[in-house]
Parts: structure tokens; C-alpha cells; sequence
């Protein structure tokens, strides 16, 4: 990668998880260890992977993390929940809900009546919290 200008900023990295996307992860040798590298160091070898000063190598956006996970994990079942989760720990929390809730086909049809239930919940937590921030405002005019 270092040798090749992966790191020159020119958006190799994105075509990378594109060429992930795009092609069967099965035939991708050591493919956790691939993202690891990708996102969570800086370094590899004592040469620096990125070169560009703007690159925030450690978070990706949640979009491109579910595209991954359907098409690795679920998918081809390529890479575990568990290299998923070290992959990007940040989303672990979203990523054991995808795994509860998502089918193959990046529907949410699995534990249908759990799934509907837990939506319930954070809508009610939702209008709650709205109310709170209302209530605050409401008070902040007053004085």
C-alpha cells in the first residue's frame, strides 16, 4: 500500500472499501486484518500509512459500516460480528443491532415484533427528551 501511493490522499481508501463492496469477499485474504489496518493505524512498519493531515483514519461514516457489514458479515459471512465490532468500535452498539434485526437482503424483518417494540421505546425516549429541551427553552424565556 505504502509503496504504491496508497496514501497520497487520493481517495484510495474509499476506492478500496468500494473494490470490498463490489467484488465477493471470500476471495480477499486476510480481510479483517485488511480494515484493521485501514482504519485503525497509523502506522505500518514505522512508515505512516497516511499522508494526508485532514484524513480521520479512525471513524468511518455509519452508511459505509452497514454497507460492510451486510456484504461481509452477513452476506458472505466472511469476517465475524466480533472483527466487525473491533473493526469499528465505535458503531458496536448499531452493529449488534443490525446483527439482531437485519436479514440478508439489508431488510429488517428478523424478531419482527421485538424489533417494533424497541422502535416503541426509543420514540418514547425520543418525545421525552423533546419535551425536557422544551420545558428548558420554556424556562430559558422566562427569566
Amino acid at each position: 500500500m505504502i509503496e504504491n501511493q496508497f496514501y497520497i490522499g487520493k481517495g484510495d481508501r474509499t476506492t478500496f472499501f468500494e473494490v470490498v463492496l463490489n467484488s465477493d469477499p471470500t476471495k480477499i485474504k486476510f480481510l479483517a486484518q485488511k480494515l484493521l489496518l485501514v482504519t485503525n493505524n497509523t502506522e505500518f512498519e514505522g512508515k505512516k500509512i497516511y499522508n494526508d493531515k485532514l484524513c480521520n483514519n479512525l471513524n468511518l461514516n455509519q452508511q459505509l459500516v452497514y454497507k460492510l457489514w451486510l456484504h461481509c458479515v452477513r452476506r458472505h459471512k466472511t469476517i465475524t460480528l466480533d472483527e466487525m465490532i473491533k473493526f469499528a468500535p465505535y458503531m458496536e452498539e448499531r452493529i449488534l443491532l443490525w446483527d439482531k434485526y437485519v436479514d440478508e437482503e439489508g431488510r429488517t424483518t428478523r424478531n419482527m415484533q421485538e424489533y417494533m417494540a424497541y422502535r416503541k421505546q426509543k420514540a418514547e425516549e425520543a418525545n421525552r427528551n423533546q419535551k425536557k429541551k422544551k420545558a428548558a427553552k420554556g424556562k430559558k424565556g422566562k427569566l
